[in-house]
């Protein structure tokens, strides 16, 4: 699927990717499936890959790989205790 193939897409592809699932997980009923979908590991291993900061958008959001996957993480782990495990 979508999330195992991440690691093979361009880096400007993975942030608009990453973009997508910060805002998912803002969606309560969401949550289980992304975290089923194997999404964590993904993301934590994204937020190790040195990628290229491409700045702010004009609302003042983060644009780079890493913070939208800490956004996300962040998102995923605030109404679950077993997921902040």
């Amino acid at each position: 699927g979508l999330v195992a193939s991440m690691e093979f897409l361009p880096p400007e592809l993975i942030l608009e990717i990453c973009k997508i699932f910060t805002e998912l997980t803002q969606e309560p009923f969401v949550l289980n499936m992304m975290e089923n979908s194997g999404l964590v590991p993904v993301m934590v291993h994204h937020m190790t890959v040195p990628q290229m900061e491409v700045g702010e958008s004009p609302d003042g959001e983060p644009q780079d790989v890493c913070s939208q996957c800490l956004l996300a993480l962040s998102n995923l782990c605030k109404l679950s205790r077993p997921r902040q495990e």
